[in-house]
């Protein structure tokens, strides 16, 4: 038996276990539908790249296509269906993205290693106390003369 089966049996025995323990009316509500439907689809996406036997790639076109019946049962409109695999495909990507830098960090051949010496260019670089700079020089403008403003005491005197 191939892993895919593997994983779909035990869905499938997930499944008649819930059945048992809330009845059979809990597993036909929307909201147990969502969680059957987001389960198959990461089935299919751990196995969509993957190379598989014949019948496994009959299961895998067959977990496809009940996917797609079960998400037009549950999203109806078609722009919400669509939106939502934007939005799913969009998250996955960001998390994806992230993931892979996070590896990257976490890779020790990206981190220099205690024992092994960092060789400096000489001359390139000096420090910058070394480094003979002259400071800015500010050109100063001659003061401008300023008018004397009248006041109100001044002006009183004359007409306007």
């Amino acid at each position: 038996m191939s892993k895919l089966a593997k994983e779909m049996e035990n869905w499938r025995q997930a499944e008649i276990r819930h059945a048992n323990v809330f009845g059979k009316a809990a597993i036909r509500t929307k909201g147990y539908q969502k969680i059957r439907l987001a389960e198959m689809q990461r089935i299919y996406r751990g196995y969509r790249g993957v190379k598989l036997s014949l019948d496994d790639r009959v299961r895998l076109r067959l977990l496809r296509s009940g996917n797609r019946h079960l998400e037009k049962q549950l999203y109806p409109n078609r722009w919400v269906r669509y939106v939502r695999r934007m939005v799913r495909f969009s998250e996955r990507t960001i998390k994806n993205g992230f993931n892979q830098i996070k590896r990257r960090i976490d890779n020790s051949s990206y981190l220099p290693k205690e024992n092994m010496t960092v060789k400096k260019p000489m001359g390139i670089i000096k420090p910058a106390l070394q480094n003979k700079v002259d400071p800015p020089r500010l050109a100063r403008l001659p003061r401008k003369e300023i008018k004397q403003v009248e006041t109100m005491e001044q002006r009183r005197g004359r007409s306007l």
